[in-house]
């Protein structure tokens, strides 16, 4: 055991020689810090608060899992406690009334706005004992209610951990920049806000989730003559579609969004239920018996096999061929390349003044997807942006934008 008086003189020691620097001047390093509270998973980034432009930002990786991504899923215990992340999905199938998720989809909404949400969650949507608040949640048998944001509380406290983890506490800046949707009405906006508020942390820019999108690519960035460029935002998250038409100044680095449209009831995981009928109709060929809940399990690896690959094998040595899962998932294909046209149909633009295209939300990873985008834009010729993790754009764009 060390010697409690050993301890001292070390702790003693340490505090005078952080006497000294502060007396020097020297400060640690401060970060700005952008943060993307998404529906599905969450993400931090930094970037040194005095760094130069050309100065990239990083994600944040999770203290204990390693991954940048972190479940937006709390779930709560009798004894007042709560696990945030991965541990709270763990606990999912077997506590779904005590287990919150898609918690963004109910924020800063009344009772009346979530009628549809409600019914497709396993847990219990109250309204508020003041009709003008947000919906809450009811857990632990209706023993305990909490709002949206007070799982945004814990989701973003627990980014907050990994970040602390990487740069220190006195690195850790309590000034941050957000994002929300564009479609975020001014109460949605406003508890967002509050969910940082209550962490006490000074929100130094909300900014919409495509103009990050865009700056995580530097779109903001004057590049060759052009005085201004239009983008086209195509974010495809776990539930939502989104697609915003973006008008860049390049000499001034100012964004407007000129125009968005979307199907907040298309995703991915509308792709892995078609993946999973798919799945489960090869298997049954081999296995009459297949039990369908293996096809869902399975339709995750098979999804990720698909975008690697031409074909992938289940079910001891049934093919499936990406031209397939195109082919089942042909409505929802559909409904993508309608969303894009109507964005730009909204403000009469033609794609071929479109310069730039960004994939932003993991479920664009997928090449079926990618081919719809491309053929949206066949008699044009934007630069499409692929090169960056779809799933980290919004926080590196939040983390790039330095007051």
């Amino acid at each position: 055991m060390l010697d409690p008086q050993a301890l001292f003189v070390v702790a003693v020691l340490l505090a005078a020689l952080s006497a000294i620097l502060a007396h020097f001047g020297y400060r640690s390093p401060s970060y700005v810090v952008g943060i993307d509270l998404g529906t599905s998973f969450s993400v931090a980034a930094i970037k040194p608060a005095e760094a130069e432009k050309s100065v990239s930002p990083a994600v944040v990786k999770h203290y204990l899992t390693d991954s940048p991504l972190v479940p937006s899923v709390v779930s709560y215990f009798p004894n007042g406690t709560t696990v945030v992340g991965d541990a709270a999905v763990a606990r999912q199938d077997l506590f779904p009334e005590d287990t919150i998720y898609h918690a963004k989809r109910f924020i800063g909404k009344g009772i009346e706005e979530v009628s549809f949400d409600s019914d497709a969650h396993p847990f219990t949507v109250v309204p508020s004992p003041n009709s003008t608040d947000e919906v809450r949640f009811s857990v632990l048998d209706h023993s305990l209610s909490v709002s949206p944001v007070d799982v945004g509380v814990q989701v973003v406290s627990e980014l907050l951990k990994s970040v602390e983890a990487v740069v220190g506490s006195s690195g850790a800046s309590k000034k941050v920049v957000i994002c929300v949707p564009v479609e975020f009405n001014q109460p949605q906006r406003d508890a967002t806000r509050r969910v940082y508020e209550e962490l006490g942390l000074t929100v130094t820019r909300l900014i919409e989730e495509p103009v990050a999108a865009a700056v995580a690519y530097n779109l903001h960035q004057r590049s060759g003559g052009a005085s201004s460029r239009v983008v086209v935002v195509f974010d495809l998250g776990g539930g939502t579609l989104d697609v915003s038409v973006l008008q860049v100044a390049t000499f001034s680095g100012s964004i407007n969004v000129l125009s968005t449209s979307g199907d907040q009831q298309l995703g991915g995981q509308d792709f892995d239920r078609v993946l999973a009928k798919l799945i489960n109709e090869k298997c049954r060929r081999q296995n009459p018996n297949h039990p369908e809940h293996y096809s869902n399990v399975m339709a995750e690896r098979v999804k990720r096999e698909l975008t690697e690959h031409e074909n992938t094998t289940v079910c001891g040595g049934q093919l499936i061929t990406r031209d397939e899962f195109a082919e089942a998932a042909s409505d929802l294909l559909d409904r993508m390349y309608d969303t894009m046209h109507r964005s730009m149909r909204l403000v009469m633009l033609d794609p071929e003044y479109v310069s730039d295209v960004v994939f932003a939300g993991g479920a664009s990873r997928m090449p079926i997807v990618q081919d719809t985008v491309y053929a949206a834009f066949e008699d044009a010729d934007p630069r499409f942006h692929t090169e960056l993790d779809p799933d980290l754009l919004v926080a590196l764009g939040a983390a790039n934008i330095v007051d």
